[in-house]
């Protein structure tokens, strides 16, 4: 091959990766400081007006919801170019519920979730204190009354946006 025919192929090559560097990095751009929009959605508090006592012998899918949306995690998402959604399972007491993210909204049902991201575990009186104030969580995490269990990778998890959800816990 002489010199001009050497120079268009490394031309060439040089444009390729130049394109999939800048592709790699945009990904990575998105996935770790993605955070869904961060946008603040504001629901009713269902243990309004509820004594802690009744608030925990009343609790359902609407308090996880209301729980889950206070965390944030409506800011969670699926990873790009995916259509893996976020999916949470809660243990509360002996009561197992899930959770999944779809375009930031969150339903909440009973059961176990198949390809779970996280599982957070806790009582239904450690429950109440967080819906009472966020700033519940970080304590009742830190002082191991509640746990979250990581189910998949951390890439994984960063790439739905669970970092920003992460630092409420720890």
């Amino acid at each position: 091959m002489n010199k001009r025919g050497l120079s268009k192929v490394l031309i060439i090559f040089l444009i390729i990766f130049a394109t999939i560097l800048v592709a790699a990095l945009a990904i990575f751009a998105y996935l770790f400081f993605s955070t869904g929009g961060g946008e603040t959605i504001t629901i009713p508090n269902p243990i309004t007006n509820l004594s802690d006592q009744e608030a925990a012998e009343q609790f359902n899918e609407t308090f996880v919801r209301y729980l889950m949306y206070s965390i944030g995690a409506h800011n969670l998402h699926n990873p790009l170019f995916s259509s893996d959604t976020p999916k949470l399972e809660i243990h509360v007491s002996e009561d197992i519920y899930n959770a999944e993210v779809i375009k930031g909204t969150i339903s909440v049902h009973r059961g176990e979730i198949p390809e779970k991201d996280i599982i957070l575990t806790t009582t239904r009186a450690e429950a109440v204190q967080m819906m009472k104030t966020v700033s519940n969580v970080k304590p009742s995490f830190e002082e191991g009354r509640s746990t979250i269990d990581l189910v998949v990778g951390e890439i994984k998890l960063a790439s739905k946006g669970y970092l920003k959800i992460y630092d409420k816990f720890n």
